[in-house]
């Protein structure tokens, strides 16, 4: 049957491997020291947060001047999709 072919074809592929094996000693895990991209996020988040806070006070005083689907007519350059 099928099932048997390919039984046998998996077990002669996999028998001529040779087993891994596992170094005796392993290192162990341990802290990463900070990157200088983990301290342009870090500095980057607080930003994105305000800028999120003012863009929400601005949506509650006046919703339309923050609705990217309305183009005034006074825009001199937009893009239409």
């Amino acid at each position: 049957s099928t099932l048997e072919k390919l039984n046998t074809l998996s077990s002669s592929l996999f028998s001529s491997t040779r087993p891994f094996n596992l170094p005796e000693q392993r290192s162990r895990p341990h802290a990463i020291p900070p990157s200088a991209l983990l301290a342009r996020v870090q500095a980057f988040l607080p930003a994105l947060e305000a800028s999120n806070a003012q863009l929400e006070q601005q949506r509650q005083a006046d919703p339309a001047s923050v609705d990217i689907e309305n183009v005034g007519d006074d825009a001199e350059r937009f893009i239409e999709m």
